[in-house]
């Protein structure tokens, strides 16, 4: 019997948002009829042996016409190895988070398996770096934005044009220099998230707290969200090709939050803002004040609207869906 089949395993839940897309990924596919097939190894070595054996016998058992749903990048060779069997043996549709080797990082067997996939459901331009051999099809899905789940949602957060603007992520100075830069001229900011230098922090930020990222709050009221990846300021500093390639995760946030964006103009996820009027693209961090000066309460007004359309959209899974 041919079933429709999401792959999952434990892929954790801490207070940051690295693998929030991965599971409302399988949510949004279980909504729509996919079954659960799960493979979390875990315990010691023996242990998850004997489990990874266990799980290759159960696949075995599984009618070969039958459809998986796979996500890259896999980490830890044993769910690389099952995403690899999986893959190998069955129809699979690859939905594909990031490429590692896009973003300075030694590629693993994980980017292997979207090249053996049939079809490819990828956000931003991932897809057009996926190496594959010369004439090799395949059906390739853009998906606008990720989708953003919030289980318990009480509303929108309580925005206002002159509320602070805020920026949630990992604050890990090797990742966000630009945040610790004190000659960077930009307003103030408002963080969440984890790995932040309270002693490198710049006069006027200020650092909230972390957060479940299925339970987002903020201190209100907020003004806007700074979508602001990478090392870069900017210019041309380290970070900002993958910034024009990727859809980070963190536009979704602010949006199902209903809060309206600022994002590099120079990115990939410019045109998506500027289209569906849910914010504002600026060249350099230096032109973030006067953009925000820019901007009346009419205009404002709109921008909000605009959002609250986005936000229902994201918290109902409706662009996977569409894919799916």
């Amino acid at each position: 019997m041919m079933d429709r089949y999401v792959w999952t395993h434990d892929v954790g839940n801490g207070r940051h948002g690295g693998t929030k897309a991965t599971r409302d990924c399988y949510d949004i596919a279980e909504e729509m009829g996919w079954i659960r097939f799960d493979t979390t190894l875990s315990g010691g070595p023996a242990t998850r042996v004997r489990r990874l054996y266990h799980i290759l016998s159960e696949l075995m058992r599984v009618d070969r016409s039958s459809t998986f749903l796979l996500q890259t990048p896999v980490y830890g060779i044993g769910n690389q190895l099952i995403a690899y069997f999986i893959a190998l043996r069955f129809k699979t549709i690859t939905i594909i988070h990031d490429i590692d080797r896009l973003r300075g990082q030694t590629s693993n067997i994980s980017e292997h398996i979207p090249r053996l996939s049939q079809v490819w459901i990828s956000s931003g331009k991932l897809a057009e770096h996926v190496q594959v051999p010369p004439g090799a099809g395949r059906d390739v899905r853009t998906l606008m934005i990720w989708d953003y789940l919030i289980p318990d949602f009480r509303g929108p957060a309580n925005c206002g044009i002159d509320g602070p603007v805020i920026f949630a992520g990992n604050l890990d100075p090797g990742k966000v220099s630009w945040l610790y830069n004190p000659t960077i001229h930009r307003p103030p900011l408002q963080l969440y998230g984890v790995n932040h230098d309270v002693e490198r922090l710049r006069a006027g930020d200020t650092y909230v707290s972390s957060f479940d990222p299925d339970k987002p709050r903020f201190q209100e009221p907020v003004g806007w969200g700074l979508v602001w990846d990478g090392a870069k300021t900017g210019t041309d500093d380290a970070g900002s090709d993958y910034e024009s390639i990727n859809q980070p995760h963190k536009l979704s946030l602010y949006l199902a939050c209903g809060i309206p964006v600022i994002v590099w103009a120079k990115s990939h996820i410019a045109s998506f803002v500027t289209e569906r009027g849910v914010g504002i693209c600026i060249e350099n961090l230096s032109d973030l004040h006067q953009a925000i000066k820019r901007i009346d309460s009419i205009q404002y007004s709109e921008i909000l609207k605009s959002t609250a359309t986005i936000s229902k959209e994201l918290r109902d899974g409706n662009f996977l869906k569409k894919l799916l």
